[in-house]
């Protein structure tokens, strides 16, 4: 069973007690923690702006049904073969709100020099120079909060810039060390390209390869005719009950995804029955699964289901 990393936004730097209320109360988390960002009494520097901005983007995503699409394996290298050089931002008809995308936890993936994406967030781009201009739409934030409506970016908006923010979510190494980049991408009439480029010299903790593939997987995205290939389902999930007073941050994070409005990108094309080779797989054993060991797993026919609903031309007689 193919599973995916979610989308952990704010959940990363929140209290245990506001991701609770993430998965509870999704107003009263994101109103909390604006207040906490505008209020504090240590000064606004460029990260906390970030961080106001991030909240600001991402309640307004919450308050949408928090949209995510999941991109199955199989289809994963399909996405990312589009040309950036020759595709213009003019052509992407950009989402006018905030979208997580779900990468799959297995090989196929996002990577580089060791690491992998696990998820991305793209949200509308809004560039806003002064302090005083976050201080306001931050107020303007907080009361789309208060009456549970998200604000929708449209041209015309304050700080409305052609383009995307691109916010990947990744780790590296046997600890899994997070790391966390925010980019802009322009959508002017030129080649994406020349705006990825531009970015390639600030100096990222997270090389511009990675963010090309990120921007190249969004744009992908945007663009597919559903009508014409049908690759996207709407994901129908049945509503758990989570005990959420004791629940880890996975199990958090997976009651939040619960209530979210998903979509499958690919999915239909992981039911093709298929024979998986025998191999050697890591395996977390003893207490708390913290000891590698590498084991030996069997060959199996994956989806032998599928085999047996071919035609074959014979009727089938059963006693």
């Amino acid at each position: 069973m193919t599973k995916f990393h979610e989308w952990r936004g704010l959940s990363r730097i929140a209290p245990p007690t506001v991701v609770q209320l993430m998965a509870t109360d999704p107003k009263q988390a994101y109103r909390t923690v604006l207040r906490a960002l505008l209020y504090s009494q240590e000064q606004i520097d460029q990260s906390r702006r970030r961080d106001i901005m991030n909240c600001i983007t991402e309640s307004a995503w919450a308050l949408d049904g928090r949209p995510y699409y999941r991109v199955w394996p199989k289809i994963l290298d399909v996405l990312l073969r589009l040309d950036l050089e020759t595709i213009r931002g003019s052509m992407i008809k950009a989402l006018p709100y905030s979208i997580a995308i779900h990468l799959p936890d297995t090989g196929a993936g996002i990577k580089y020099h060791g690491a992998h994406v696990e998820s991305i967030f793209v949200s509308p781009y809004r560039h806003f120079e002064s302090q005083k201009s976050v201080f306001i739409e931050a107020k303007v934030a907080e009361q789309a909060i208060e009456a549970g409506s998200p604000h929708i970016v449209v041209p015309g908006d304050a700080g409305y810039v052609p383009g995307i923010t691109v916010q990947i979510d990744a780790v590296k190494g046997p600890k899994n060390d997070r790391y966390f980049e925010k980019s802009f991408c322009s959508l002017q009439d030129a080649p994406i390209e020349n705006a990825l480029q531009r970015i390639a010299v600030k100096g990222l903790r997270i090389p511009v390869e990675c963010v090309r593939d990120c921007v190249r997987l969004y744009c992908t995205i945007c663009m597919i005719d559903n009508k014409e290939c049908n690759l996207v389902d709407r994901i129908d999930k049945e509503a758990k009950a989570h005990k959420l007073e004791k629940a880890t941050e996975d199990e958090l994070l997976e009651a939040i995804a619960d209530m979210s409005r998903g979509f499958d990108i690919g999915a239909g094309i992981e039911v093709m029955p298929h024979v998986r080779r025998p191999h050697f797989g890591i395996r977390w054993c003893e207490t708390g699964k913290q000891t590698p060991r590498i084991v030996p797993i069997r060959g199996s026919i994956i989806h032998k289901d599928k085999i047996e609903e071919v035609p074959t031309g014979r009727v089938l007689v059963t006693s």
